[in-house]
């Protein structure tokens, strides 16, 4: 397919469906994922299966609708702490 190693992905609503379905695929080729959905729960579950399968990924869920753009400055600007847990 192609190579993500060292790359970040932040995919919103990623804790279900089709996102869920774009974060997996996007560990699978090596990119570390930022699983951020409304509900903690949902994403804590796909960030968990990423890790599950010897990839990585971290949540980061969202408090309300506009929160996501605030979140994917953060994660460009700070990969690592844009996380509330961390996986890698």
């Amino acid at each position: 397919m192609f190579e993500l190693t060292g790359r970040i992905a932040f995919v919103s609503g990623a804790g279900q469906s089709v996102g869920e379905g774009i974060a997996k695929v996007l560990a699978r080729q090596g990119t570390s994922v930022i699983v951020n959905d409304l509900h903690a729960e949902r994403a804590e579950k796909v960030a968990a299966g990423i890790v599950e399968e010897g990839n990585r990924a971290v949540r980061r869920p969202s408090t309300s609708p506009t929160s996501t753009p605030r979140a994917t400055a953060s994660a460009r600007r700070r990969p690592n702490s844009a996380a509330t847990s961390t996986s890698w």
